[in-house]
């Protein structure tokens, strides 16, 4: 889970000199995932997702992290990961391959 190795990325990173200005971001492509986890309203009706988001929530709720839903249109990572539609897949892939402004 991203919220265990979080206090021990932000002490590497303070060592090393590197400052640490604000929250870190997570960012789901699931929406009851993300509501689950970002919303105190709420209810988990499993036992197991009440134990394992419970971390989670408390990280939300100090904001030490911040998550946020990203719609399937816009997630690039999704020709990785999933089967997407001809027009998504062609958009996204010519995200990679475009030349970086000069």
């Amino acid at each position: 889970m991203a919220t265990d190795d979080h206090p021990e990325i932000d002490d590497a990173q303070f060592l090393m000199g590197v400052p640490i200005i604000g929250p870190s971001i997570h960012i789901g492509d699931n929406k009851s995932v993300v509501t689950s986890c970002s919303a105190r309203s709420s209810t988990l009706t499993r036992r197991h997702n009440s134990l394992a988001y419970h971390k989670l929530r408390e990280c939300v709720a100090a904001e030490i992290i911040h998550i946020y839903y990203i719609d399937d249109q816009v997630n690039v990572a999704d020709i990785f990961t999933k089967p997407v539609h001809g027009d998504t897949f062609r958009r996204h892939r010519n995200r990679f391959l475009s030349k970086p402004p000069i």
